[in-house]
């Protein structure tokens, strides 16, 4: 996935070419649309890293609609870290005579999003030097549900699919050192795993609300 997402980047260098680049890191947290079985327990808030990189875009391909306008592209990545649902099992386990018995334990079922970003990219200037930002684009979002029992892993089930992709943000440029960016990320993820010892859904929103730093090249 992370050779996907430098070849968008290259793309949509190639696509501004003779225009201004930029690159950036955000630090975010994340909500994962994880359900569970009532009365488990389920925790589905996160962090993740997410990077990207874009182009502006030459004067004759920006868009002008008077408030803002579309005036770059951009690719990103992030990873999120694991959401967790966990509950109550039974498992085969041997007595003292050696016969085969039901014994009690925990499942886990953790839940990680890795997905790849293609955006537009509109920006809306506030006061100097700070601007607001909207994005809309196509997230290629891969979910994978790793269920464990005891500690030990007994299941994998990864779902990947295109999703739509919204951004919201906040800009704030220092000059000649960089942009600092506050942002708001929203696709959606759909996998389910149902399993001998426990079931688990990640299907929904998932949310990032992030803070970073941009640089200009």
């Amino acid at each position: 996935m992370k050779k996907i997402f430098f070849a968008g980047v290259v793309c949509a260098v190639s696509f501004g070419a003779h225009a201004q680049g930029y690159f950036g890191v955000i630090r975010a947290l994340t909500n994962v649309g994880f359900t569970c079985a009532p009365g488990d327990s389920c925790e589905s808030k996160g962090q993740a890293w997410k990077f990207y990189g874009g182009t502006k875009l030459s004067p004759a391909r920006t868009i002008d609609f008077g408030v803002g306008k579309i005036d770059a592209v951009e690719v990103s990545y992030f990873r999120t870290s694991a959401a967790t649902a966990s509950g109550p099992t039974q498992v085969d386990d041997f007595d003292s005579f050696g016969n085969i018995v039901q014994r009690d334990t925990t499942a886990k079922v953790k839940a990680q999003v890795d997905a790849i970003v293609l955006a537009g990219v509109a920006r809306f200037p506030i006061v100097d030097q700070l601007s607001a930002t909207a994005k809309l684009g196509l997230a290629y979002v891969s979910t994978t549900l790793r269920s464990e029992v005891d500690g030990l892993s007994y299941n994998s089930v990864t779902q990947t699919k295109l999703r739509p992709y919204v951004g919201l943000g906040v800009e704030y440029d220092i000059p000649s050192i960089c942009t600092i960016v506050g942002s708001f990320d929203i696709t959606r993820v759909d996998v389910s795993d149902s399993s001998r010892y426990y079931s688990a859904q990640a299907k929904g929103n998932l949310k990032l609300l992030g803070i970073g730093a941009q640089k200009s090249f």
